[in-house]
């Protein structure tokens, strides 16, 4: 997974100094004013914590769910 920037020009997403190929699945974020922003440390937090889950580093949500009736 990569984090893409990038602006709305005439209702397309236009991504900055990259692209994707043809067909890729894209999930879009989309600031609002008064919303949150991600800044490069937050990016960067993301990325990691995906890495984490991708290396097998996570709880389960049957295993929270699970701690909570004890």
């Amino acid at each position: 997974m990569r984090i893409l920037r990038g602006k709305v020009v005439g209702g397309q997403v236009v991504l900055e100094g990259e692209s994707l190929p043809e067909g890729a699945q894209v999930t879009v974020y989309a600031e609002e004013e008064g919303g949150f922003h991600l800044d490069e440390e937050s990016i960067q937090e993301l990325l990691e914590a995906q890495a984490e889950i991708r290396r097998g580093n996570f709880v389960s949500a049957e295993d929270v769910l699970r701690e909570l009736e004890d």
